[in-house]
């Protein structure tokens, strides 16, 4: 409604205008804004170039790795970033949905909750065994 009053039309289909309940289209409509990367911006803003340039290896995590993970979420614009200097990029993850022909090109390999233990609810409730177990996995596979 509001882009039709003020007619808008084009700026509503921008890419995230209708994310958080359409706050990205107030934003650019009301305020100016312009949409850009949050994880390019955070990575600008902290050094995180200068961080990549000394990392051998890199680890990022989410919630759960699905295909909106490959829709502009941090994971993936870390692991963009990094895969561009040829660091590998590990990820960890309550749990995953990437088809592994996909989760390969990002990352060289992805360490879920709901590999070591099959009960997701399990997983919620006492994560800090299986991430000792996930971290152990890392630094026996990939820290040698």
């Amino acid at each position: 409604m509001f882009e039709q009053a003020l007619g808008l039309t084009t700026l509503a289909q921008t890419a995230g205008a209708g994310a958080a309940g359409g706050l990205g289209f107030m934003a650019m409509a009301l305020l100016s804004a312009e949409m850009r990367s949050g994880v390019d911006m955070i990575l600008n803003e902290t050094g995180g170039e200068k961080m990549l340039a000394q990392a051998d290896l890199v680890i990022t995590g989410e919630g759960r790795i699905d295909a909106q993970t490959l829709s502009g979420k941090a994971p993936t614009g870390i692991a963009k970033r990094a895969r561009a200097k040829d660091i590998p990029v590990l990820a960890v993850c309550g749990q995953s949905l990437l088809d592994p022909a996909i989760s390969n090109e990002l990352f060289e390999d992805i360490y879920s909750l709901t590999d070591f233990e099959s009960d997701i609810n399990e997983c919620i409730r006492n994560p800090l065994p299986i991430l000792e177990g996930i971290g152990f996995n890392i630094a026996k596979h990939h820290l040698s």
